[in-house]
């Protein structure tokens, strides 16, 4: 299972709406190919909005880091400000810590160019844009 890491929170709820819409249109590509994707924006975009939890990277840490011990592979989703995201930070470097030798996948949204990163050069990425 691809987890997809994708930047949410935001000031503006223009920006939280596209990047939802944009996550869930990836996700949706990977479906129609039969490749099984987990995006936990996707999944509780709308659970969210429904019951007024929050939607900071704070309160959703525990629930995605579980949820990226189960994945076979990462996504990183580079949506708008995606380098200045919390939780897309606290999801890459967690799985280089679970998955040191693994590959990052870094996406361009609306396009089928993907770019493979080793993890710890993906945090190098990272820690260079900070």
């Amino acid at each position: 299972m691809i987890y997809i890491a994708s930047p949410y929170t935001h000031d503006d709820h223009i920006v939280v709406e596209k990047r939802y819409k944009q996550t869930q249109e990836y996700v949706g590509q990977l479906f129609k190919e039969r490749v099984w994707a987990f995006s936990p924006i996707v999944h509780c975009h709308t659970i969210a909005k429904m019951y007024g939890l929050p939607t900071d990277a704070h309160y959703w840490l525990e629930y995605n880091l579980h949820m990226l011990t189960r994945a076979d592979a990462l996504h990183v989703l580079q949506l708008y400000d995606w380098e200045g995201s919390v939780g897309v930070r606290n999801e890459v470097f967690f799985w280089n810590a679970l998955k040191y030798d693994a590959l990052i996948t870094a996406v361009l949204p609306g396009s089928r160019n993907k770019r493979l990163y080793a993890a710890g050069d993906f945090l190098e990425l990272l820690e260079g844009e900070a």
